[in-house]
């Protein structure tokens, strides 16, 4: 996804920035949320919960070591939305 002739994974940080920043939204939820994709702009403090939802675990892991400095308001849950 970070290929730079793609630029996905971009594209989607810029896009959840803008997000974040356009609404005033007290929770936030991301579907597939992997390594963070776009959690770094979750640190506004109109943001009282942040959830990170993906099937892979050490993903889930990965964003915990990652984004411990949001604390208490991110609930990162292991699950399979189709399952």
């Amino acid at each position: 996804m970070s290929l730079q002739n793609i630029d996905q994974l971009q594209a989607l940080n810029r896009i959840m920035k803008k997000q974040i920043e356009q609404y005033d939204i007290a929770s936030l939820a991301i579907l597939g949320v992997a390594g963070g994709n776009g959690l770094e702009h979750a640190v506004s403090p109109h943001l009282q919960r942040v959830y990170g939802i993906d099937i892979n675990a050490a993903y889930l892991q990965s964003c915990r070591e990652h984004f411990g400095n949001l604390g208490d308001r991110l609930f990162l849950h292991n699950m399979d939305l189709l399952a």
